[in-house]
C-alpha cells in the first residue's frame, strides 16, 4: 500500500483509492501520480508537500514454513556480481497485478534502512526489478502490497534465496 500524508492539513493519500476526481485512478502509488494533476483535495497545495507513510514490515524468516499468504508475498532474490534481481511469489503462488490487489513496488536498502532504488509497477506487469548496487555492503529487499503491506524476506547466512 502506497500512503502520503498532506504535511498541512493531515489528508491520507492512499494508493488504493487514489484520486478519480483529478484523474489518478485507482491503484496508483503516490510517487508515480501526475504531479501536474495531483492537488491537496482538502487544502489544495501540490504533491511535494506530502510525506509518504512508513507502514509496519511483515518480516519472514524461515522459508522452509511459508503459509499461503507468505508464499506469494515474500520477494525473492538472488545476487551475481553485483547485481540483485528480485520477484515476489514462488511459481506455485505468483501475487496478482490487478488494479485493486497488486505488487506496488519493489525496493532495496542499505543497512542503514535507506533506499537505494526502488522500482514501481501497474496493473498487470510483470513483477521483477534488477538492480545494480554493490553487493559487498549490507543491503535488504522490500516489497509492497497494495493490500497486505510490505514485505521483507530475512536471510540466514544458509539461506540460498
Amino acid at each position: 500500500m502506497s500512503k502520503a500524508i498532506c504535511t498541512i492539513c493531515h489528508y491520507l493519500y492512499d494508493s488504493r483509492l487514489g484520486f478519480p476526481e483529478s484523474g489518478i485512478p485507482a491503484g496508483t502509488p503516490f510517487w508515480t501520480a501526475d504531479d501536474s494533476l495531483f492537488a491537496c483535495p482538502q487544502c489544495g497545495w501540490s504533491k511535494d508537500i506530502f510525506i509518504e507513510v512508513e507502514e509496519s514490515i511483515v518480516e519472514v524468516e524461515d522459508p522452509s514454513d511459508l503459509t499461503e499468504i507468505e508464499s506469494c508475498h515474500v520477494p525473492r532474490y538472488t545476487v551475481e556480481d553485483d547485481v540483485v534481481r528480485v520477484t515476489v511469489g514462488q511459481d506455485d503462488s505468483e501475487h496478482p497485478q490487478e488494479r485493486e490487489h497488486m505488487i506496488e513496488w519493489i525496493e532495496v536498502r542499505d543497512g542503514n534502512g535507506e533506499s537505494i532504488d526502488r522500482v514501481y509497477f501497474g496493473e498487470n506487469d510483470d513483477v521483477e526489478a534488477v538492480f545494480s548496487i554493490d553487493t559487498d555492503e549490507e543491503f535488504e529487499v522490500l516489497a509492497s502490497c497494495s493490500e497486505h503491506g510490505i514485505w521483507k524476506w530475512i536471510p540466514h547466512e544458509s539461506t540460498n534465496l
